[in-house]
């Protein structure tokens, strides 16, 4: 199926939740915005200098809008499931704890 045609929820029902790559980004994009709320309130319950708690939620917080614009970018037209951009996918989605925690 052609997704780049279909309306927005649609596209969230059928490619996005249906696909390995989908649900790799949800959840990324979950944990991330957990960590950012964690990291501007308690960073030491997340294991963080206080001292950089403030940039890394910054990351934490912003880094889910360029995961799903690179997701639609590296899967799309059609979406299907390959080892390749699973693997570049689950990459992406754990970047911003790679920079905070490296």
């Amino acid at each position: 199926m052609d997704w780049t045609r279909v309306n927005f929820r649609t596209f969230i029902r059928g490619a996005f939740v249906g696909t390995p790559e989908g649900m790799i980004v949800l959840v990324g994009a979950s944990l991330s915005l957990l960590f950012a709320a964690l990291s501007w309130y308690a960073p030491s319950l997340v294991g963080l200098r206080p001292q950089l708690a403030a940039g890394y939620a910054l990351v934490f917080c912003i880094w889910p809008v360029p995961l799903f614009v690179i997701y639609v970018a590296l899967c799309s037209p059609d979406f299907r499931p390959t080892v390749f951009s699973t693997a570049m996918v689950l990459c992406l989605a754990a970047f911003p704890f790679w920079v905070a925690y490296r």
